[in-house]
């Protein structure tokens, strides 16, 4: 289940957080799924993208935050 959407400022990617703990990293255009992160213990309530598009930001509910490059 997805629990959140981040759209990046160039309009180029979509990411999502969801309930088994993993972002996942979409290219619009085609549908492609990118890119699988994994790192988190528990589910991911929010996720976030950096403005110049480097950096994804994820929040969880084992009360971590992680900034992926």
């Amino acid at each position: 289940m997805i629990l959140s959407v981040s759209i990046s400022p160039d309009n180029n990617y979509a990411i999502s957080s969801s309930f088994d703990k993993n972002i996942r990293v979409w290219y619009l255009a085609t549908g492609e799924l990118i890119i699988i992160l994994r790192g988190h213990k528990k589910e991911l309530v929010a996720v976030a993208i950096s403005l110049d598009n480097k950096y994804i930001i994820s929040g969880s509910s084992d009360i971590t935050i992680k900034i992926w490059e």
